[in-house]
């Protein structure tokens, strides 16, 4: 499991859940995970930080999740990190080539948080 993520989605209750499920499943330290609920601070925190792992939702105010992930992908010291997208409409995104590195159908499923999450790390 990555020692430091961020997840950013601009409701609190996923973010919680996710964070509350990794730091069980994965025993990850206090703080090893970021929420942030603004996608341009995230981001911001994403270029200074350089986390291992990002996981964020596809609909918020200011910048869609595709920008992140776009602007993540643009940037040569952030391009390489994994990114997990989460929507509603996820299949929609999956089907228009939106190149993420894993998906996640929302409501979100444990299981399949964790079944991402590994074969992102360990592979197929």
């Amino acid at each position: 499991m990555p020692a430091d993520l961020i997840i950013i989605d601009d409701q609190i209750s996923t973010p919680t859940l996710i964070r509350v499920v990794l730091e069980r499943v994965y025993n990850m330290a206090p703080g090893a995970i970021h929420i942030e609920n603004n996608p341009v601070r995230g981001l911001a925190w994403i270029q200074a930080n350089i986390p291992q792992m990002v996981i964020c939702d596809t609909s918020m105010p200011g910048l869609h999740g595709i920008d992140v992930l776009q602007a993540m992908r643009a940037d040569p010291t952030t391009a390489h990190i994994p990114f997990i997208l989460m929507g509603v409409d996820i299949v929609d995104f999956k089907a228009h080539h939106i190149k993420a590195d894993g998906y996640l159908q929302q409501p979100i499923s444990i299981p399949n948080l964790i079944q991402v999450i590994e074969t992102i790390m360990y592979g197929p």
